[in-house]
């Protein structure tokens, strides 16, 4: 259900000005969603694995993140992400 509240495709939904998520709106989504699905008091980067796809220079682009950057993206995003025994 947050998915689908908050996701915002190209047609201009959830009101997000052009359209599209940023990777940032993605990365702030996926945190809080794996912050109510996962069994697990706190999220770390001992039990998740990030990546992205993106365009570059026209060419698909994966970036598979290492630990420290998703330990960086949890703590940016840590306003999202509610401890288990608050669910």
């Amino acid at each position: 259900s947050i998915l689908k509240q908050e996701y915002k495709d190209e047609e201009g939904g959830s009101g997000v000005v052009g359209g599209q998520m940023t990777m940032d709106d993605a990365l702030k989504l996926t945190c809080q969603v794996l912050s109510k699905t996962i069994d697990t008091a706190k999220l770390s980067s001992k039990k998740l694995e990030f990546a992205t796809i993106t365009l570059k220079d026209g060419k698909p682009f994966i970036h598979v993140y290492t630990s420290s950057e998703i330990d960086e993206v949890l703590k940016t995003y840590e306003s999202v992400i509610k401890p288990a025994d608050s669910q």
